[in-house]
């Protein structure tokens, strides 16, 4: 029960982080957007609570780059705690990324009140200030997981670690070699926590505890053995 109250926990989390990120990027662009289509119809609201939480939101990205899985808790080994923030991180990244793509078309489909398109209208500032934050975020995020992992999974191997080098030049098959990878070093991560909790289970009812202690002693019995049978070896020493 506790495992799938931190699971649920951890998911939770995961989808606030990108909620965060995304408001992190487009905040500001949005704003903007706001106020050039409807400042006419609804009174924008005031640009100095969009920058406090604007600020607040990078705040929170800084955290998350740190700490993706909420906890700081030890719950397993130092090598796994850093394979499954990478792994975290990276399924941020890919969630991120899918969302900021359906924003842009949204973008390009935004019209005023009157039926004037305003994507091509904007200012070119507007345009690169929001590339220029999406990309610095997204790439933090991305190497900041994929090292994790690259540095710290078993199970992905040289074969997935050249895969993922190779093919991270090609669209769309990198979104498929980052999934595999995601689903591989995810799945090393869970088995590693539950033999981890396991191992403190056994060792919190002392299962492992031997009852009945047994002493094993190398060559003597044997040596006892063979002077009664044989009459020599003892004899051989005096």
């Amino acid at each position: 029960m506790k495992e799938l109250c931190r699971l649920i926990g951890r998911i939770k989390f995961k989808i606030l982080s990108v909620i965060i990120i995304l408001m992190a990027v487009n905040l500001n662009f949005t704003w903007a957007i706001y106020f050039f289509v409807y400042w006419e119809v609804v009174p924008p609201i005031s640009f100095s609570y969009i920058k406090i939480l604007d600020t607040l939101c990078y705040v929170c990205v800084f955290y998350i780059n740190f700490f993706p899985n909420l906890t700081v808790r030890k719950v397993s080994t130092i090598r796994n705690k850093i394979l499954e923030d990478g792994v975290a991180l990276l399924q941020i990244f890919l969630t991120t990324m899918i969302f900021e793509a359906v924003y842009f078309v949204i973008l390009l489909l935004i019209r005023r009140p009157e039926g004037v398109g305003i994507s091509f209208n904007l200012p070119l500032f507007w345009w690169l200030g929001l590339l220029v934050k999406f990309f610095l975020i997204e790439f933090i995020i991305f190497w900041n997981g994929i090292l994790r992992v690259y540095l710290t999974s078993r199970q992905i191997g040289i074969k997935w670690r050249i895969i993922g080098i190779i093919c991270g030049f090609m669209p769309l098959v990198h979104i498929y070699v980052l999934c595999r990878i995601i689903r591989i070093a995810g799945n090393e991560a869970e088995w590693e926590n539950e033999k981890y909790i396991l191992n403190q289970t056994r060792v919190e009812y002392m299962q492992c505890r031997t009852r009945y202690p047994i002493l094993l002693v190398h060559g003597v019995f044997s040596g006892i053995s063979v002077f009664l049978i044989t009459g020599e070896g003892f004899r051989q020493n005096s």
